[in-house]
């Protein structure tokens, strides 16, 4: 008896990883850009709230503003910058559409931040009373 594996035992290994690579390898970039849009939006959440947060705290009004021209997009406040990962899209409603503010008494100009990429929509809310900001998938 020798030890080691015949040539179709091989073969049979060789056609049963090739078969999973080309079930599995499709729906990794799907699942990779899902996890990237999703931390998007979770880095620009968090964002919102410490402008929110930094205003209060210093007792001044914050500009959270967007640049949503030429390249990527991205957002700038308190002297803090962020771009959005390639293939993000980013529309701020309310405002003139490029600004939101946030007031020392915790109150925002308010508006509705809506973040696509492909089929997937996240839309980031912030209210005008409190100035709180909220997250929800779009079906």
């Amino acid at each position: 008896m020798r030890a080691g594996f015949t040539l179709l035992e091989l073969l049979v290994s060789l056609a049963v990883a090739a078969l999973l690579v080309t079930l599995v390898l499709p729906h990794m970039p799907a699942g990779l850009t899902a996890g990237e849009f999703a931390g998007a939006a979770r880095e620009l959440t968090a964002a919102l709230r410490e402008a929110r947060s930094i205003a209060v705290n210093r007792n001044r009004d914050i500009a959270f503003a967007f640049a949503f021209a030429d390249g990527p997009g991205g957002y700038r406040f308190a002297g803090r910058e962020s771009t959005f990962p390639a293939g993000i899209r980013v529309a701020l409603a309310g405002g003139d559409g490029r600004v939101m503010w946030f007031f020392p008494d915790g109150t925002a100009s308010g508006g509705e931040i809506l973040m696509s990429r492909g089929e997937a929509r996240i839309v980031i809310a912030v209210d005008e009373m409190t100035g709180s900001v909220a997250r929800a998938d779009l079906p």
